[in-house]
């Protein structure tokens, strides 16, 4: 088992628990980051060069716009902040002096950036992630006493973790295994524990313990004022993470999320050093080049640039190359794509890459808003329609399925029914309840759908407001991709940042009213009465593109390569999980569970990506 070797990690342990760790610190290539008052380890890690460097000096500092661990101390406190925080180290003191005398260490959260906290008081240790998932938490035994870290690939090399067989089982669930696995239960090594977003971890020698610090805010903002709320918690979050930088980027797709994005970081860079990257599609009727274009002709000073797609690298091109990630990322099949894009933002010198990642989780409320808002029954129905006719499912239908979801009992019966995908349990895929359901792919044999429905049987239903916790949920599911997407990028030294995701905005568009921020007849209402004041007119855009030729095109010329990889050496195949020759007949067959038939071609992707990072994990090929 290996580390992820090119990404920063750490580990936090307890005044004793050091004989064992201190032995295994060569074998995960890591070092002492910070000391107890006793001499012995308190963070050990990789990746996280000194902080010392004036901000915005060097690269990497953690004070620009890379990674570090920043320690501070008052009192019986002391404060590591590991990521990005662009705090220069005096107000950081400060910080953590008023955090001490008031009691109030959760205080340190609303930091600017993006990070990990670590706290000793008095030899207790707390680790705080954030509220949206970018930064996890993971914690195990090591000689018997409780350490934590922010990798669990860096806890199961230290402790002897196993890969745990019901995680890659229910890894090939789409579009995702049910949050509580995810977040709460399941990590991909055997007695290494999550902790879910929002919640911080205590360790001391009886053990560790797992709280709640932070709950969604009540919807009860109208539109204007949220909007209020959300326009200066996104500007912030853009000026934080690059207007301190010599060079900057945003990855200016066409549409409304990075569009806003674009205008919030040339406005917060008047002096220019902004490159504005659009990525061309193969997709004929594709029209995001044209929007995004329209979009950088209306900001300024930046650059704007536009990848050509006949230069760009295909879809599951470069397979043989090793990604390193914790976990199998969905962007496994574009990692050529990746790669190529930090290519050019190296080139350029980009310093703090924005993504509009999480605009859609945030901005919009889950469909099952609308079985709220019965008590407004023109507005519910008036919505019922609209969404109806833009997902092409009957009103009758959607609102079957809106009634069926309403109730905890249909959430965990929806949970142990069926697993397997078959063509007639698609039904247009549309969320209406508490999550989305998942569903194993054809290929998935008998044991990995026993091991996942061992799992399912474990789960309570989930406790609260229905339209919260699908939100919320969403929000979870897409940070995750996007901090293995950030992962990715560092592994090029490009910092990447997503301020959809920060605390602030995440909390100004929750606390929108869902039926006042979501409409079928208008695109991100809030977004829109956000950025009116500051760039007017600039959100136009009504239709949206897609990438289906891209996606198809690279299949079609890269299965003689997905054939070989599912093939005598596949590992999926090797654990018992997947029917590789099943797989090879939905690539090449014509069948109603084939790629032809109409399979979801998430169900390729994600077994692509479980299986190459399996092999990664146990040395294969």
């Amino acid at each position: 088992m290996d580390t992820a070797e090119q990404s920063a990690w750490f580990v936090a342990l307890p005044d004793a628990a050091t004989a064992r760790a201190a032995g295994a610190m060569p074998a995960a290539r890591g070092g002492v980051l910070a000391r107890h008052p006793s001499g012995r380890p308190w963070i050990i890690g990789h990746g996280y060069p000194p902080s010392a460097v004036p901000p915005g000096q060097g690269r990497g500092n953690g004070l620009g716009h890379g990674t570090a661990l920043r320690l501070a101390a008052a009192g019986r406190l002391r404060v590591a902040v590991a990521g990005f925080c662009p705090v220069p180290a005096g107000p950081l003191q400060h910080a953590v002096a008023r955090a001490e005398r008031g009691g109030h260490v959760e205080d340190l959260l609303w930091l600017p950036g993006s990070f990990h906290l670590i706290t000793c008081d008095d030899g207790q240790i707390s680790l705080y992630g954030d509220v949206a998932g970018l930064r996890r938490l993971y914690h195990t035994r090591l000689d018997g006493l409780p350490v934590a870290g922010d990798r669990a690939v860096a806890l199961a090399a230290l402790a002897g973790g196993a890969l745990d067989e019901r995680w890659l089982a229910a890894r090939l669930l789409s579009p995702e295994m049910p949050a509580d696995l995810l977040w709460s239960r399941l990590s991909p090594y055997r007695e290494v524990v999550p902790v879910p977003p929002g919640h911080r971890l205590h360790l001391d020698h009886d053990g560790a313990t797992v709280s709640c610090y932070w709950r969604p805010p009540e919807a009860v903002l109208p539109l204007p004022e949220g909007a209020d709320v959300l326009r200066t918690a996104v500007s912030r979050a853009v000026e934080v993470s690059v207007s301190g930088a010599e060079r900057a980027s945003v990855q200016l797709s066409g549409g409304w999320d990075s569009a806003a994005l674009a205008a919030l970081a040339c406005r917060s860079r008047p002096a220019g050093g902004t490159l504005l990257l659009t990525v061309a599609s193969a997709t004929a009727d594709n029209p995001d080049v044209r929007w995004a274009r329209r979009t950088a002709a209306r900001l300024g000073p930046a650059e704007h640039r536009v990848l050509d797609a006949a230069c760009y690298p295909q879809l599951f091109d470069g397979l043989d190359e090793p990604i390193t990630l914790d976990e199998p990322a969905s962007f496994t099949v574009s990692y050529a794509r990746v790669r190529h894009l930090a290519e050019v933002l190296t080139c350029f010198g980009s310093r703090g890459h924005l993504n509009g990642q999480g605009g859609d989780e945030v901005l919009l409320a889950p469909l099952a808003y609308l079985a709220a808002l019965w008590r407004r029954p023109v507005l519910a129905w008036h919505h019922l329609r609209g969404y109806a006719a833009l997902s092409g499912v009957g009103t009758m239908p959607l609102l079957t399925g809106l009634l069926r979801g309403r109730g905890r009992s249909s959430w965990q019966g929806g949970r142990r029914s069926a697993l397997r995908w078959a063509p007639a349990a698609d039904r247009a895929r549309l969320v209406t309840g508490w999550e989305a359901v998942p569903w194993l792919p054809p290929w998935a044999t008998a044991a990995a759908a026993e091991h996942v429905a061992a799992l399912l049987d474990t789960l309570d239903p989930p406790a609260g407001d229905a339209v919260m916790h699908a939100t919320v949920t969403r929000i979870r599911a897409c940070a995750r991709r996007a901090a293995a997407y950030r992962d990715a990028l560092a592994q090029h030294d490009v910092p990447a940042h997503f301020p959809y995701f920060d605390r602030a905005v995440v909390e100004a568009c929750l606390a929108t009213r869902p039926e006042q921020r979501t409409t079928p007849y208008r695109p991100k209402p809030l977004l829109a009465a956000a950025l009116e004041p500051i760039a007017p007119g600039l959100l136009a855009r009504r239709d949206k593109g897609h990438h289906n030729h891209d996606l198809h095109a690279g299949l079609a010329a890269h299965t003689p390569h997905l054939l070989e990889l599912f093939g005598d050496e596949c590992v999926l195949a090797r654990a018992g999980l997947i029917d590789a020759p099943a797989l090879r007949r939905a690539l090449t067959g014509t069948g109603p569970s084939s790629v032809a038939g109409g399979l979801p071609l998430a169900f390729v992707t994600d077994t692509v990506a479980v299986e190459l990072w399996l092999r990664h994990q146990i040395g294969g090929t």
